[in-house]
């Protein structure tokens, strides 16, 4: 091939770490929600996807671009732990996209409703942690914009 470029790129000193947003309340739009097998294989997690819907803070001091995704797995079963309600979260969830006005009206949490999770807005609690030895972030919780 007579096309091939001459490359020779300096690539010393890139930074090829993921961003990490600084802790922050930002404000998402949930992008996706489905329900997968957890790790354990005993059992099924529903996976929330949010997406940043502006500009935030960097942990390191730069910025994070719109539409930076976040993950929370929620469990949709009990678990061996009596002080554990997996219940709350799934309320949490409704809650924080449906925004009902009390308890009572909080819709049941079925499969219809988690296909109208999609484009929801909300707001999303964020931590900075650790994984495999480098900073990340956690997604601590969802709540109601207002």
């Amino acid at each position: 091939m007579s096309d091939i470029l001459d490359l020779n790129i300096d690539v010393t000193g890139v930074d090829t770490s993921f961003p990490v947003l600084a802790e922050n309340q930002c404000e998402v739009r949930c992008d996706s929600a489905e329900i997968i097998p957890n790790k354990a294989g005993t059992g099924h997690n529903l996976l929330v996807i949010v997406k940043t819907t502006k500009d935030y803070p960097s942990a390191s001091g730069g910025t994070v671009n719109s539409g930076y995704a976040l993950r929370s797995y929620i469990p949709l079963q009990a678990s061996d732990n009596p002080n554990f309600d997996f219940k709350q979260n799934i309320a949490n969830l409704v809650d924080a996209l449906f925004n009902p006005a009390t308890d009572g009206e909080r819709p049941a949490f079925t499969n219809e409703l988690i296909a109208m999770m999609g484009g929801r807005e909300c707001l999303a609690s964020v931590k900075v942690g650790e994984y495999n030895g480098a900073p990340s972030n956690e997604l601590k919780r969802l709540v109601a914009i207002g």
